[in-house]
């Protein structure tokens, strides 16, 4: 003879565990795809904000190394012109 609660709780039926483990293994594979998911969306995430930053550098370089040249240029000429007036100015004779 069993205990007083055996008479309450009986064991699970055969057909009760095969259930059990259907579910248990949909539920598995449910979880198992939505963690992959969203490591793969993080992952991502992760991988365009680094790409993003390092092509952010890389094209501000080339674009400051650009303008940089032109201003260079620029400043350049304008300094060129100035002295040439300058000695222009100069090399008149007096009056």
């Amino acid at each position: 003879m069993g205990t007083f609660l055996s008479k309450y709780t009986k064991p699970p039926k055969p057909m009760e565990k095969e259930v059990e483990k259907k579910v248990e293994k949909k539920v598995e594979k449910k979880v198992k795809k939505k963690v992959k998911k969203k490591v793969e969306k993080k992952v991502e995430k992760k991988v365009e904000k680094k790409v993003k930053k390092k092509v952010k550098k890389k094209v501000e370089k080339k674009v400051e190394k650009k303008v940089e040249k032109k201003v260079k240029k620029k400043v350049e000429k304008k300094m060129e012109k100035k002295v040439e007036k300058k000695m222009k100015k100069k090399d008149q004779p007096l009056p």
